[in-house]
C-alpha cells in the first residue's frame, strides 16, 4: 500500500460528527442537565441537524459534554470537568443555572475546515480538551466531535503507517540485496519513499500528546516517544528493556493480565483503564489502546499501545457518579413527597374529555374544596363554577393557548372556591393527547393545593425587599474585579467612599484609576487570592477628597477568575483604636495611681508579676519579694481551696468572666487580714490571655461586723422565743397574709403558728367586729417612714377577747417599693382596763378641773351651768343633762340644759310643787342622791314616775345644789331610751361638779356686789385722768419755756460776742453758745415727744452734730460726717451730760483735727450692750491728737467739762492715737426716783 493512500483509511469527518449532541438552554437548571448528561433525552436539537431515521428523539448514554444554546448561537459547554469543579467548590450547585458553570471560552471548528479527523485531533492533543464543537460560518452549531470517538480511528492510521513503514524496510533489504538486478531509480524511489514515511511516523508520533509506546509479550518496553519520557519524568534510556507491569499497582495488574486473554488476530485491539505509579509516588489513572502485532504462524511478536492521562476525568465521573446517587436520592425522596401529597390530599388528577365535556376529576381534588366525590357531577362547566370568579378567563386563556399550539405545556395558577367559601390556590398542570391530525381529543393533568407556598411567596417577597432595603442600608464598597484588576461590578451601596464615581472607573483597570503604588498593592491582593483560591483580609488607607480614610476589605475568589473586594470604613475603628493605645496607658497609669490594692499574676505559674502602690501599703511586701511568691502564699492555710486554681482555668477559658472570693491574708508583719479578692483576666487585642488581674479590698471591719451581726441575731432569736409580744411579718399588698410569726403567738393568743399562717384570714377574722374595719384600714394606710399603732381585741382559744396592741412598719426598697410589714402583737388587757378605768378617772378630773376653772374665769353663771351641762352630757353619754332651780315661792325652772338628738328640751320651763313636794325638798337638803335605774323600781312615786313618763325617762340621777344651808337647785342626768345603771364614779362626778356650781354660784353673787363698787371706782379713775392730762400739758410748757429761755441766753452770748474785738474771747462766746444749744436741744426734744420723762439719744446725737457743722461752717465736700447712733431712750439727768460730751468732743474735732483746709471724716457711734451698758465713740481721721499732751490733766476747759461730766456719768472714757484721734465713753443710764 503506498503512503499516500494510506488517509483513504481514515474516517470521513462526517462519520466522526456527532450530529444529534445535547443541548440545553442557558436557564436550564444544573439538575436537569446533569440528569441529561447521565442519560437523558435530546430536548433541544440543533435547528440544521438532519433527523435521525428511526425515531424522533435521540436517546443517548452517558456523555461528557452538553452545548449551551442560546437563540441558535453557541455560548458555553457543560462538561464533566466542570461538574468536578462543582463538587470541590463550597457553593451549593442544586440551585444553580447552567449559565453559572459553563465553560465560556470555547475552542470551536469550523465545519469548512474539518476536512479529516487528523485536524480535530491536533486540536484535542494541543488544548488537552476532550470536546470540540463544530459550527458553520454563522457561528451556529452542527454539532460535536469528541475525542473518545476518533481516537480508534486514529490509533488504527498509526498502526497502518508502522505497517507500511515496516514493509518498505523489508523492501530496502531487498533492494539492498538485488541492487544490480534492479533499476537505480527504482532503488532511489523506495529509499526516498521510506525516508519520507519514516519521518512522517517519527514527526506523528514524537509531536503526540498521547503516549505511545511498544513492548514485548513479556512486558518490556522497546520504544516510548517523548511525551511518555515527560509523563513519567525520565529519559528514554531509563524505559527501554524494562518492564512496564512495575509501573501499575498490585491490585491493577490482575486484570492487565486478563485484557490479554481476549486478544487474537481477528480482534487484534483491546482498551484498559488502571492507575500508575509515577517516580514521584503520585497515583493517576491512564487509558492505553494496545494493539497485538502477530507474525505469519499468529504467534504474537509485539504490542503497540497508545495512552493518555485520564485522571480529571476518573475525578469527574467519580463526582459525576457521586452527583447521579444524589439526583436519585432525591428523584426518590420526591417521589415519596409526591406519594405523601397525594395521600394528604394536597394534590389531585383529572382527565377531561374535550369531545364530550366530560371530565374525571379525583376524589381527593375535590376533596381539596371540601367536598364529597358525589357533590360535584363529573361535568366540566360544574367543575368550572369552582374558579373564582376573578381567575376565570385567564384560566380559559391559558388552556385554549395550550390546545391551540400556542403554550408547549398547560400550566396556569389560580384561585378556587372552597365549600365554606374561602379561597386557596390551585396550580393546574395538563398535556393533551392528539390525533394524528394533531388535534386535541383528551386533556389530563394534575391540581395541586399551593394556598402555603403562595402564603410562602408572599413571605419571601416581603424578605426579599428587607433585604434589598438592607442591601441598600449597607456602607460596605462592594466589588468585582477580573484577574487584571478590571472594574467589573459596583455595588452601589457607599458612593462617596469611592475614589471616583463608579461610572468613570466602570471596565477600567486599577493601574488606570490608582497611581501605581496602590495599583500594585490592590493587584497583588487580587493574584494572591487567585493563586490560593482563599479569601484574604487587608487592611489599607486611602486619601479620598483630600481626607484619609482606613478600610478593612475582604477579598474571596469567584469564579471564572473573579474576586469580590468587600472594603468596609474602619476609620472610626482607626481612631478608636488609638485611643485605646491611650486608654491602655491611662490603664497603666491608674493601675499604679489606684486607690485599692491590684496586683498582676501570670496565667502559667500565677505567680505575682506586677503590683501597684496600694497593694505595698496594704500587705507590706516589696516588688522582689511578692516575684518569688504565688497566691497561695499569701492565704491563710485554713482558707486554701481546691476550686482556686480551677477558676482561674475557666477564667482562662473564657467560660466566666471574673470571679470572687473572701479569704484572710498574711501580713509581712504576721497579721491576719480578711480581703475581698476580685480576679479578672486581661486578653491581648487577639483575645489571648496576658495574666490575671487581682482586686483586694480590705474586708476585715465587714467581717468583724458580720461577727457582731451574728451574735445580735442569736440574741434576736433568744428575745423572739421569750419576748412578751408576738413578732410577725406581713405581706405588702392583697390580703395581707402573715409570712412569719414567732413560736411565742401561742402563749399569748393560744394558737399555734401554723394556724395562722395556713389562713391568709385567719388574724382579721379573730378581731373584734367593732375593731376589725379600722385594724384594716391601718395596714391599707401604712406609709414609708411611718409607724402605725393600733389597740383591738382579739379571740382568744378560751372564747374570751383580750386586748391586743400591735404597731406596725411598712419595710421598701432602694425604689421605694413595698417589700414588706413587719410588727409586734402585745397583749395589754389588763392595762388597757387599768387605761380605760384610768380614762373615766382622768375625764372626771378634767371635767372638774374645767369646771372648777371655768368657774375661776369667768363670773357669768349662765355660761358656766351651760358648760357643767355640756361637757358632763359627752362624758356621761346620756340623753339629757339639766340645772334645776328651785324659786322662792314654790316650784322650778330648768336654767341649763344639754340634750342628745332626737330628744324633746325641757329649758326654761316651770314646773309647779306636784313635780317637787316639800318633803323631797327636805330630803335633798340633807343631801340625799337620788339614782333611779328603771322607771318601775319600787322606790318611785307616783307622781315622780307620771311626771318620768310625761318627758319619757327612763332613768334618772339627781344630786342637790345647796347654798348657804339652802337648796338652791338640783343637778339631773335623763336616760330616756332604756335603762341605766348609775355607776359610784358617775355619782361622785355628780357631787364633785355640784361642790364647783356651789361656788360659782357664790361667785355669782358676790360678782353682783361688785359691780355696784367697780361702777364708782371708774369714775374717779375718770377724773384722775384729766387731772394728770393737764399736768403733762404743764409739764410740756415748762420745757418749752426753758429751751427759749436758753436760746435767749444763746442770742445773748452771740450778741455780745459780735462786741469783742479778741478773738479768743469771741470763741470762748461761741463755745459757751454751743454748750447751751445743746441742753435747748434735750428741752426741745421732751417737749415735742410723747414721753416726757425720756429721750432718744440716736435723734439726738444727729441734731445735735449737724448744729455743730453748720455752726464751725464745716462744708461736707471737705469733712465728711458719720452718724451712726442707735434708738435708746435716755432720761433727761443722762442725756443732758452725754450731750455736752458729745458737743466737746465734736467741737475739738473740728476745731484742730483738720487744719489749713485739709478733709477727713468725723464718725460719732453710739450703740448699746446686752447688759445695758452705753458706748459713745467719737473719732476723726485727722492729723491726731498730740502725743505729749494728756487730755485728763489739761487746762483746757472744753476736756475739763468732759471730765467731770463723766465722772456724773458714773463712767468711763478713753483714748486712741492708732488712726487720727478717738474716744470711748461707756457709761450706764442714771437712776433717779425722786424728781421733784
Amino acid at each position: 500500500m503506498e503512503l499516500a493512500n494510506l488517509s483513504a483509511n481514515l474516517r470521513s469527518p462526517d462519520e466522526a460528527v456527532d450530529r444529534h449532541p445535547v443541548t440545553v438552554d442557558p436557564s436550564t437548571s444544573l439538575a436537569e442537565a446533569i440528569a441529561l448528561m447521565r442519560r437523558a433525552i435530546d430536548p433541544c436539537p440543533l435547528p440544521n441537524s438532519p433527523a435521525l431515521p428511526d425515531s424522533n428523539e435521540t436517546v443517548k448514554a452517558s456523555i461528557s459534554c452538553v452545548l449551551v444554546v442560546d437563540e441558535n448561537q453557541l455560548v458555553g459547554l457543560l462538561s464533566s470537568q466542570d461538574m468536578l469543579n462543582l463538587a470541590a467548590s463550597e457553593y451549593g450547585w442544586q440551585g444553580m443555572k447552567v449559565a453559572e458553570a459553563m465553560t465560556r471560552n470555547l475552542i470551536v471548528l469550523q465545519e469548512s475546515e474539518f476536512t479529516d479527523i487528523t485536524t480535530a485531533f491536533k486540536l484535542f492533543c494541543q488544548y488537552s480538551i476532550d470536546c470540540l464543537p463544530i459550527v458553520d460560518e454563522r457561528g451556529q452549531p452542527v454539532g460535536i466531535v469528541s475525542e473518545k470517538r476518533i481516537r480508534p480511528a486514529m490509533y488504527s492510521w498509526i498502526e497502518a503507517l508502522h505497517q507500511e513503514v515496516a514493509k518498505l524496510q523489508e523492501q530496502c533489504e531487498l533492494l539492498e540485496g538485488n541492487c544490480e538486478l534492479e533499476k537505480v531509480s527504482d532503488r532511489q524511489n523506495a529509499e526516498n519513499a521510506m525516508r519520507q514515511s519514516e519521518a512522517r511516523y517519527l514527526a506523528i508520533v514524537e509531536d503526540q500528546t498521547e503516549l505511545i509506546c511498544r513492548y514485548l509479550p513479556d512486558g518490556k518496553i522497546t520504544f516510548v516517544n517523548q511525551a511518555y519520557c515527560r509523563y513519567f519524568g525520565v529519559q528514554p534510556e531509563d524505559l527501554l528493556g524494562k518492564c512496564f507491569i512495575s509501573l501499575l499497582p498490585s491490585a491493577d495488574r490482575e486484570i492487565f493480565q486478563q485484557q490479554y486473554t481476549s486478544v487474537s488476530p481477528d480482534n487484534p485491539i483491546f482498551t484498559s483503564e488502571h492507575r500508575v505509579i509515577l517516580p514521584s509516588g503520585e497515583i493517576r489513572w491512564q487509558q492505553w489502546i494496545d494493539r497485538a502485532i502477530f507474525d505469519d504462524s499468529g504467534q504474537i511478536v509485539e504490542y503497540q499501545a497508545a495512552g493518555r492521562d485520564v485522571t480529571d476525568r476518573k475525578q469527574a465521573e467519580i463526582a459525576l457518579q457521586q452527583l447521579n446517587a444524589e439526583l436519585e436520592r432525591r428523584v426518590q425522596q420526591r417521589t415519596q413527597w409526591y406519594e405523601m401529597a397525594v395521600s394528604a390530599g394536597k394534590v389531585g388528577v383529572w382527565d377531561w374529555n374535550l369531545e364530550t365535556d366530560e371530565i374525571y376529576i379525583a376524589p381527593s381534588l375535590k376533596a381539596l374544596l371540601g367536598y364529597q366525590d358525589a357533590e360535584i357531577p363529573n361535568r366540566m362547566e360544574n367543575w368550572a363554577s369552582h374558579v373564582h370568579p376573578d381567575d376565570r378567563v385567564a384560566v380559559a386563556e391559558a388552556v385554549n393557548a395550550y390546545l391551540e399550539g400556542l403554550t408547549e405545556i398547560y400550566e396556569v395558577e389560580h384561585r378556587m372556591v372552597r365549600k365554606d367559601g374561602s379561597t386557596c390556590w390551585i396550580l393546574g398542570r395538563g398535556s393533551a393527547i392528539r390525533s394524528a391530525s394533531g388535534k386535541a381529543l383528551r386533556l389530563t393533568g394534575t391540581d395541586t393545593d399551593i394556598t402555603d407556598r403562595k402564603l410562602t411567596e408572599e413571605k419571601l417577597q416581603n424578605s426579599e425587599a428587607e433585604l434589598v432595603a438592607l442591601f441598600n442600608a449597607m456602607t460596605d464598597i462592594v466589588l468585582v474585579f477580573d484577574a487584571s484588576g478590571r472594574y467589573l461590578k459596583i455595588a452601589p451601596t457607599a458612593p462617596e467612599l469611592l475614589y471616583k464615581p463608579a461610572p468613570e472607573v466602570l471596565g477600567k483597570t486599577l493601574a488606570e484609576i490608582f497611581p501605581e503604588a496602590e495599583a500594585n498593592f490592590a493587584l497583588g491582593h487580587i493574584h494572591q487570592t487567585l493563586a490560593s483560591r482563599q479569601t484574604h483580609r487587608v487592611e489599607y488607607r486611602m486619601e479620598i477628597g483630600c481626607k484619609l480614610f482606613w478600610f478593612d476589605a475582604t477579598i474571596s475568589p469567584l469564579e471564572f477568575e473573579r474576586v469580590m473586594w468587600v472594603a468596609r470604613d474602619i476609620t472610626a475603628r482607626k481612631h478608636a483604636e488609638a485611643a485605646l493605645q491611650k486608654s491602655e496607658e491611662k490603664f497603666r497609669n491608674l493601675f499604679d495611681d489606684a486607690p485599692i490594692a491590684l496586683g498582676l499574676a501570670s496565667v502559667r505559674d500565677y505567680r505575682t508579676i506586677k503590683v501597684n502602690e496600694a497593694h505595698r501599703q496594704m500587705l507590706g511586701y516589696s516588688d522582689s519579694e511578692l516575684a518569688t511568691m504565688t497566691f497561695t502564699e499569701l492565704t491563710h492555710p485554713e482558707d486554701l481551696q481546691a476550686d482556686d486554681v480551677e477558676q482561674v482555668k475557666q477564667l482562662v477559658c473564657g467560660n466566666i468572666s471574673r470571679f470572687q472570693k473572701e479569704k484572710r491574708l498574711i501580713k509581712k508583719n504576721g497579721e491576719l487580714m480578711w480581703a475581698n479578692l476580685t480576679v479578672t483576666l486581661i486578653r491581648d487585642r487577639e483575645g489571648i490571655p496576658l495574666y490575671s488581674m487581682g482586686a483586694i479590698e480590705d474586708i476585715s471591719y465587714r467581717k468583724r461586723a458580720e461577727m457582731e451581726f451574728q451574735q445580735l441575731k442569736e440574741r434576736l432569736q433568744f428575745l423572739l422565743a421569750y419576748n412578751p409580744a408576738v413578732i410577725f411579718t406581713a405581706a405588702p399588698t392583697g390580703d395581707f397574709c402573715t409570712t412569719y410569726i414567732s413560736d411565742n403567738v401561742k402563749a399569748i393568743v393560744g394558737y399555734e403558728p401554723q394556724e395562722l399562717l395556713a389562713d391568709s384570714k385567719f388574724w382579721s377574722s379573730r378581731i373584734h367586729p367593732e375593731d376589725r374595719q379600722q385594724f384594716l384600714v391601718n395596714f391599707s394606710d401604712l406609709s414609708e417612714g411611718k409607724n402605725c399603732i393600733c389597740e383591738y381585741r382579739f379571740l382568744h382559744r378560751d372564747g374570751i377577747y383580750r386586748w391586743l396592741r400591735t404597731e406596725l412598719k411598712l419595710l421598701v426598697d432602694s425604689r421605694g417599693i413595698p417589700i414588706e410589714i413587719i410588727g409586734y402583737a402585745a397583749e395589754i388587757t389588763n392595762s388597757k382596763y387599768a387605761e380605760i378605768s384610768l380614762q373615766q378617772q382622768f375625764e372626771r378630773e378634767r371635767l372638774v378641773e374645767a369646771i372648777a376653772r371655768r368657774v375661776r374665769q369667768s363670773l357669768q353663771l349662765e355660761e358656766i351651768l351651760n358648760t357643767t351641762v355640756a361637757e358632763l352630757q359627752q362624758v356621761l353619754l346620756a340623753d339629757r343633762v339639766l340645772v334645776y332651780q328651785i324659786l322662792p315661792k314654790s316650784g322650778g325652772r330648768v336654767i341649763a340644759e344639754a340634750v342628745a338628738e332626737g330628744c324633746s328640751q325641757l329649758v326654761d320651763r316651770c314646773f309647779g310643787e306636784e313635780v317637787f313636794p316639800p318633803e323631797s325638798y327636805q330630803l335633798y337638803l340633807q343631801g340625799r342622791i337620788s339614782a333611779i335605774s328603771e322607771l318601775d323600781s319600787p322606790s318611785i312615786t307616783p307622781c315622780v314616775m307620771e311626771f318620768m313618763k310625761e318627758i319619757q325617762v327612763r332613768a334618772k340621777l339627781v344630786v342637790p345644789i345647796i347654798q348657804h344651808s339652802q337648796l338652791w337647785g338640783l343637778l339631773i342626768a335623763h336616760q330616756c331610751d332604756r335603762p341605766r345603771q348609775w355607776q359610784e364614779w358617775e355619782m361622785n362626778l355628780f357631787q364633785q361638779l355640784v361642790n364647783q356650781l356651789a361656788i360659782a354660784i357664790q361667785q355669782s353673787l358676790l360678782y353682783q356686789q361688785l359691780q355696784a363698787e367697780l361702777s364708782d371706782r371708774k369714775q374717779a379713775e375718770s377724773n384722775l385722768k384729766n387731772s394728770l392730762k393737764e399736768k403733762e400739758i404743764l409739764l410740756k410748757e415748762i420745757h418749752h419755756r426753758v429751751k427759749n429761755n436758753l436760746c435767749v441766753v444763746a442770742s445773748l452770748l452771740e450778741l455780745q460776742s459780735n462786741t469783742v474785738a479778741d478773738p479768743q474771747l469771741g470763741k470762748m462766746f461761741e463755745e459757751s453758745q454751743n454748750r447751751i444749744y445743746s441742753m435747748a436741744l434735750i428741752h426741745e426734744k421732751l417737749y415735742r415727744s410723747t414721753n416726757l420723762a425720756q429721750i432718744n439719744l440716736g435723734e439726738y446725737l444727729e441734731d445735735l452734730v449737724s448744729n455743730l457743722f453748720h455752726s464751725y461752717n464745716i462744708s461736707n465736700n471737705r469733712i465728711q460726717l458719720q452718724v451712726l447712733a442707735e434708738p435708746i431712750f435716755l432720761n433727761l439727768e443722762t442725756a443732758t451730760p452725754c450731750g455736752l460730751i458729745a458737743n466737746e468732743l465734736v467741737s475739738n474735732t473740728l476745731k484742730h483735727a483738720f487744719p489749713d483746709g485739709t478733709s477727713g471724716t468725723v464718725s460719732v457711734e453710739c450703740y448699746q450692750t446686752g447688759d445695758g451698758e452705753i458706748n459713745l465713740l467719737v473719732k476723726d481721721n485727722g492729723i491726731g491728737f498730740p502725743q505729749n499732751l494728756d487730755f485728763r490733766k489739761t487746762n483746757s476747759m472744753g476736756f475739763q467739762v468732759v471730765c467731770t461730766l463723766t465722772e456724773q456719768l458714773e463712767g468711763s472714757i478713753e483714748l486712741s492715737r492708732q488712726t487720727g484721734t478717738a474716744f470711748y465713753l461707756k457709761f450706764n443710764e442714771l437712776n433717779y426716783s425722786q424728781r421733784f
